[in-house]
C-alpha cells in the first residue's frame, strides 16, 4: 500500500535524523514465537548512551495486529541515578505502526531525553523495530518542557556563571 511506503519513508528520515544526535538499537519480532509464549515475550536488551547518560532497554512483545501491522509492546527503560545507585525506572506500553513517527510519538525520559519504538518494517512472519533515544531538543514542536526541568536547566547555567566569576 502506497500510504504505509511514504509513513515508513518519512519514519526511516526522521530516525536518521534523531541518530545523529543520538543512538539506536534494532530487533526482529518473530511472530512465531507467539505459539510459545501466547502472553508475550522479551526480546534481547539494549543499550543507549545519550549525552553521556547510559540507559538500558527491555522491550516485551505483547500482541501483534497483522492486519493494521501494528505491535502492541511493552518499553522498560533502566538508568542509573548517579553516586546514589538509584535505578530510574520508566514502564510503558502501546502500540506501535508505521504511521507513529519518533520525533512526535516519544517516551520522556529524566534530563531532557526522548525514546521511541519505531516500526521499520512488517511482513508476514516478523517485524523489525528500531528503539531510538535522543535529546528532547529534537522532539517535536508539541512538547512543552516540564517546569522542574527547567529549574534544573536555570540552576546549571546559574552554576556556570558562579564559577566563572570566581576565575
Amino acid at each position: 500500500m502506497r500510504l504505509n511506503k511514504v509513513a515508513r519513508e518519512i519514519a526511516k528520515k526522521q530516525m536518521l535524523a534523531l541518530e545523529n544526535a543520538g543512538d539506536e538499537f534494532s530487533r526482529t519480532v518473530v511472530f512465531d514465537r507467539f505459539h510459545q509464549n501466547p502472553e508475550g515475550f522479551p526480546l534481547p536488551d539494549g543499550t543507549i548512551t545519550i549525552e553521556g547518560i547510559e540507559r538500558d532497554f527491555r522491550i516485551v512483545v505483547l500482541k501483534v495486529d497483522a492486519g493494521a501491522k501494528e505491535i502492541k509492546m511493552r518499553l522498560e527503560v533502566r538508568a542509573s541515578k548517579g553516586s546514589s545507585g538509584e535505578i530510574e525506572v520508566n514502564v510503558t506500553e502501546f502500540w506501535i505502526g508505521y504511521f507513529d513517527f519518533p520525533m512526535i510519538d516519544n517516551i520522556h525520559l529524566s534530563h531532557d531525553q526522548r525514546c521511541a519504538l519505531v516500526l521499520t518494517n512488517f511482513e508476514e512472519s516478523s517485524a523489525n523495530v528500531a528503539v531510538v533515544g535522543f535529546p528532547g531538543s529534537y522532539a517535536s514542536l508539541k512538547e512543552k518542557p516540564h517546569y522542574q526541568e527547567v529549574i534544573q536547566h536555570l540552576l546549571k547555567i546559574e552554576n556556570i556563571f558562579r564559577e566563572d566569576k570566581t576565575k
